[in-house]
């Protein structure tokens, strides 16, 4: 009888484990809600911005091409972000405005 008792309890010791790992794991993959409103927009700070080149329409093209640094990747724009709102992200980069339609962004990076 005694040889019984203690395999049963390993083993419910195991599942009890089980069980606690599982639901840590699960608690931390639920998205907690209201995380994107307490993302602070970074204004004023130097970004640099990916382009979906997907959504580049050969109709819209400019005049005069971007001027390039040589250090840029591409399909991005480098600047100070200084506005940022559903329709245009805009990055001042010396005296240039640069206005980019929101939807051609992949990606936004900015150094603090």
């Amino acid at each position: 009888m005694k040889t019984k008792i203690l395999p049963l309890l390993c083993g419910l010791a195991v599942i009890a484990m089980v069980a606690i790992f599982n639901t840590g794991a699960s608690a931390q993959d639920k998205p907690v809600e209201g995380d994107a409103a307490k993302v602070a927009v970074p204004l004023g700070l130097r970004c640099v911005v990916t382009l979906d080149p997907a959504a580049d329409d050969p109709s819209t093209s400019t005049v005069e091409p971007l001027r390039s640094s040589g250090f840029t990747a591409l399909n991005t724009s480098e600047g100070v972000l200084v506005r940022l709102d559903a329709e245009w992200v805009v990055l001042r980069d010396g005296n240039y405005d640069n206005w980019i339609p929101r939807q051609k962004v992949l990606l936004m990076r900015s150094s603090r």
